[in-house]
């Protein structure tokens, strides 16, 4: 049997300033690793991350965004020459 719990995230003002900063900053390397991959000719997640993952991380993201963001871009900019997912 399947529970469906609703909960509301509730954070202190810290914890908000966090939060916001780092999704700000998982938007911004999304949008650089996206102009790197529309120019790429390997547009494959893992092939994106060995070009993009070093700089992900200098720019202050931890190991875990910075592969989720990768990862992510990578299946949106897919090869139009590829396989359909």
């Amino acid at each position: 049997m399947k529970r469906i719990v609703v909960v509301k995230l509730a954070p202190t003002p810290e914890q908000y300033v966090a939060l916001k900063s780092t999704l700000e900053l998982c938007n911004a390397g999304a949008n650089m690793v996206a102009q790197l991959a529309h120019t790429a000719a390997d547009r494959r997640p893992f092939a994106l991350q060995k070009q993009v993952y070093a700089q992900l991380k200098a720019c202050g993201l931890s190991a875990q965004p910075a592969i989720r963001v990768i990862k992510k871009v990578g299946g949106c900019v897919r090869d139009p020459d590829s396989e359909p997912a």
